[in-house]
């Protein structure tokens, strides 16, 4: 996952700092753990719900950050799954 170019373009372009970037690099591959699906499947399954003019309590996003918070809750700490909520929404987006 290291070598995804849609992970480097993100990093790229958000310029993040190093702690910020280690994260970043946990949430996506908790999240890709999650969907069994890698970071350009996501990123097209993304563009195309954008591109049908889904609204975004229709997306898959959300059922993927519900799950999340349920998986999350095994590996972290709870106060934490807020931080990388964000970090996982962040991404997505990116």
């Amino acid at each position: 996952m290291r070598n995804d170019p849609v992970i480097w373009e993100c990093s790229d372009t958000q310029n993040p700092r190093s702690n910020t970037e280690k994260n970043y690099w946990l949430a996506i591959k908790y999240l890709t753990e999650l969907t069994a699906e890698t970071p350009e499947e996501l990123l097209t399954e993304a563009e195309q719900e954008v591109k049908s003019g889904k609204l975004m309590r229709q997306c898959s996003i959300k059922k993927y950050l519900i799950a999340f918070i349920k998986y999350s809750d095994k590996m972290i700490q709870y106060k934490n799954v807020s931080n990388w909520i964000y970090k996982v929404f962040t991404r997505y987006k990116g």
